[in-house]
Formats: C-alpha cells, sequence, structure tokens
C-alpha cells in the first residue's frame, strides 16, 4: 500500500491564475459582465510563454459576494462570460474555482466563516488537486499578490509573478 500526500494526488499539472490577473474593471470589485474587459496583455504573455502547453485553472476569492456587492447569479454570469472569452484565446482553460467567503461579511452568517478554501489558505489548491489528479509539484501559480504566492509555495507549487513571463 502507498500513501500518497493531499499534494500529490496524480500527475498531471496545470497553471493556477489569479482571475483579477485576466481581466480590467474599474472599482475594488467587479459587479457585472459588462463592466470588465478582458486583459489580453496578460493572456497573450501566458500564451507566448514556455506554459502554453499546460491547461488553466482560474482561482478567485470572491469576497464581493460574501460582502453583498453582487449576488450568485452575477458572480455566475461573470465567470461564464470570462470563460468563453478566455476560451476563445486560449482553448485549454480547465475550470474556474471561487472562494465565496470572507471573515467580514457584514452579518451575512452563511458567508463569514472560517473556510479552507480562500486563497490565503490553499484549499482551491486542494480542492483541484482531488477533481483534477494533479500533482502540485508539477504545477505553476500565476500571480500578482505575493499573500497568495506564499500560500502555492507553501504546497510545492511553482510561482511565476505576471511580470516574469
Amino acid at each position: 500500500l502507498s500513501l500518497r500526500s493531499s499534494a500529490e494526488r496524480g500527475n498531471n499539472k496545470v497553471i493556477f491564475v489569479e482571475r483579477n490577473l485576466l481581466m480590467n474593471f474599474e472599482g475594488e470589485v467587479c459587479y457585472r459582465s459588462i463592466d470588465y474587459q478582458l486583459n489580453d496583455k496578460h493572456l497573450e504573455n501566458l500564451l507566448a510563454s514556455q506554459y502554453t502547453d499546460l491547461d488553466i485553472i482560474i482561482i478567485h476569492h470572491a469576497k464581493e459576494l460574501a460582502l453583498a456587492h453582487q449576488t450568485f447569479d452575477q458572480l455566475n454570469e461573470i465567470d461564464e462570460s470570462l470563460k468563453e472569452s478566455i476560451s476563445k484565446k486560449y482553448p485549454k482553460l480547465l475550470d474556474q474555482l471561487n472562494c465565496i467567503h470572507h471573515h467580514d461579511a457584514n452579518g451575512n452568517e452563511a458567508l463569514c466563516v472560517s473556510c479552507s478554501c480562500h486563497p490565503s489558505k490553499g484549499g482551491l489548491f486542494l480542492d483541484a488537486t482531488v477533481k483534477y489528479s494533479l500533482s502540485l509539484s508539477q504545477c505553476y501559480y500565476l500571480y500578482e499578490k505575493e499573500e497568495f504566492a506564499e500560500v502555492a509555495k507553501r504546497y510545492g507549487i511553482s510561482t511565476l509573478k505576471i511580470e516574469n513571463i
């Protein structure tokens, strides 16, 4: 019997990408699918990089939902619109995973929970590992926020700053 760690469920590899790297929008949050444009520059850099053959999984901390700035339907509409836009240029989009919790959800007890899926805790990486038989030590995390990159490193994921690809 051979036991594998939770970070090594298979031998597939992907590149995890922060959702906001692929979007341009005004303000702190994006409320509707018509409020953003695809960040072509970052997507084109990814397409021109050595990582272009990898499937991508978009990860997102959807605090705007938890803080009642948008509804599930609005989040889903943005997700579907983003997936459609990206898939036209980068057909290797595998999935988009969201954490919908926030520690200060203004009394919304359903969303104001201590979750493991928040990008600062790494749960989305582990969910993807199980769902797609990933080996996190062979995966990459394309980031902009150093905070989440540190979590990826703790799981053995190689990190890539967007400016460096």
